[in-house]
């Protein structure tokens, strides 16, 4: 049991990935040899500012150089590349009922949200929170990432949440 004082998701899906998961995709990922090289591709300098500029951030030169190098470093620590491997196959894909699991928590829910997302479009947050009696919070000028676009209103939405928290 766990005590909340706050609790905030930023754009979140119970689907990550291919419906249904994909075991064979997850293993060759998985492969000392081919799944190394695959992940090595996807996880380069350029393929993390692509995805960047393709649905993390509505602008694609917000993200600094030093962030940029950041998100490698992270995801070249010792096994990093095997969670990659179960979200690009669809293996995180949960059948949860999400609006559920956040309407019953012993805290209000605060769902953040940019308001440019593609991935994860702004009606799916909106009917996520309707459903969750949740409160959300969208971000103009945001995409997937808002907490990272936007880092000083991010806190500001946390503080608050854990503000509404202590009230509940």
């Amino acid at each position: 049991d766990v005590d909340l004082r706050g609790f905030v998701a930023v754009c979140p899906t119970a689907t990550a990935g291919p419906s249904p998961a994909k075991g064979w995709l997850r293993e060759l990922l998985r492969a000392p040899l081919v799944g190394q090289a695959l992940f090595n591709v996807i996880s380069s300098k350029p393929s993390i500012r692509y995805f960047n500029a393709d649905h993390g951030y509505d602008d694609p030169a917000n993200p600094s150089a030093e962030w940029t190098d950041y998100e490698w470093r992270t995801t070249h620590v010792e096994n990093a590349r095997f969670a990659p491997a179960s979200f690009v196959s669809g293996s995180l894909n949960s059948e949860i009922d999400l609006a559920a699991a956040l309407a019953d928590l012993d805290v209000p829910p605060t769902i953040v949200w940019g308001r440019e997302a593609t991935v994860s479009p702004l009606t799916d947050g909106r009917e996520l929170a309707d459903a969750a009696d949740a409160r959300l919070v969208v971000f103009d000028r945001a995409r997937l990432l808002p907490h990272v676009e936007h880092p000083k209103r991010f806190v500001e939405t946390v503080e608050e949440a854990l503000a509404a928290g202590a009230v509940a």
